[in-house]
């Protein structure tokens, strides 16, 4: 196998580990702490250029192969000679591992593209849907605290009220009562003017029958 073959096999390799990590069970803490780590790595940001060119030589290398299987195939089933057909065989058996090699770097390498966005996607959601989830318990904790407050506010005004009812009728009554004390003076008044009448007439009745007996 040639140095670019191994080369190719080994993106093979780092690209199913790689895929075997992110699809792993893991808590989404930690998945999202990954992603996160992956997608803001300035390292891995500066190598986006040199992955890039790997891809380009691995598609290149599977066109390459694609291109000579054809030919190969033709000459493969046209070669009546034993010895010529098991060297075309040969070669096509290489040329064809060579596709599949590449074909299936290529295509990992896609997926693993579009996973890797579509998870990092997802962990961004539930990041949103975590911190609207938080905003939502502290709206809904500041609700039943102003429900307490107004629970509070309408006791006070109750026992406002009640207190308002009993100073009326307080009121009411010391009114009652004023009334009441104005009567038994305007009474009492009234029997001291009867008491001083009858005292006059008493006493002008005694002058009189002092007056007589003389």
């Amino acid at each position: 196998m040639s140095i670019q073959l191994q080369l190719v096999f080994a993106i093979l390799v780092v690209e199913m580990a790689t895929l075997t990590i992110l699809i792993a069970p893991m808590p989404s803490n930690w998945r999202a702490s990954l992603l996160k780590a992956i997608s803001t790595s300035s390292l891995l940001a500066q190598a986006q250029s040199f992955f890039n060119i790997l891809f380009a030589l691995v598609a290149l290398l599977f066109a390459d192969a694609l291109i000579k299987i054809g030919p190969l195939t033709k000459e493969h089933g046209e070669s009546p000679h034993s010895h010529v057909s098991n060297a075309v065989h040969s070669k096509l058996f290489l040329h064809q591992r060579n596709l599949y090699l590449t074909g299936s770097t290529l295509f990992l390498g896609l997926v693993l593209n579009r996973f890797f966005a579509v998870v990092l996607d997802l962990s961004k959601q539930e990041e949103k849907m975590e911190a609207l989830r938080k905003q939502f318990a502290n709206s809904n904790k500041e609700f039943m605290r102003m429900m307490d407050k107004d629970k509070d506010t309408e006791k006070k005004i109750a026992e406002l009220e009640k207190s308002l009812e009993d100073a009326e009728r307080k009121a009411k009554d010391a009114e009652i009562i004023l009334k009441q004390a104005k009567n038994q003076h305007d009474a009492y008044m009234s029997l001291a003017e009867r008491y001083n009448e009858l005292e006059k007439k008493y006493e002008l009745r005694s002058a009189d029958e002092g007056k007589k007996s003389k």
